[in-house]
C-alpha cells in the first residue's frame, strides 16, 4: 500500500527534527520549532531532506528578513548575523 502525502510529510518532518536533535540549528532553542529551507523555494530550493533545516520561529524570521546568512559546508550549517 502506498503512503499518503500526509504520511510522507510526517515521516520527512520526523527525520529532519531528529537530524537536528529537536533544536534550532542556529540558537539551539527547543521551542517554537519550524522547518525551513536552506535554499529558499523562491530561489529554486527543493523539499529534499538535505535542503531542510530546523529553526525556531525567531531565527526563521531573521532568515526571511535577510538578517542572518546560512552557509552549508560539508553538510554542516553555519550562521552569521548580517550587519545592517
Amino acid at each position: 500500500m502506498l503512503n499518503s502525502d500526509y504520511d510522507i510529510i510526517r515521516d520527512i518532518t520526523q527525520i529532519i527534527f531528529e537530524k537536528f536533535d529537536y533544536k534550532c540549528a542556529n540558537c539551539l532553542s527547543e521551542e517554537n520549532l519550524t522547518i525551513a529551507h536552506y535554499v529558499p523555494r523562491s530561489l529554486a530550493g527543493n523539499n529534499n531532506t538535505d535542503n531542510l533545516i530546523v529553526l525556531c520561529f525567531n531565527c526563521h524570521r531573521l532568515q526571511h528578513d535577510g538578517k542572518i546568512e546560512i552557509a552549508k559546508i560539508h553538510n554542516y550549517f553555519y550562521f552569521k548575523r548580517k550587519k545592517m
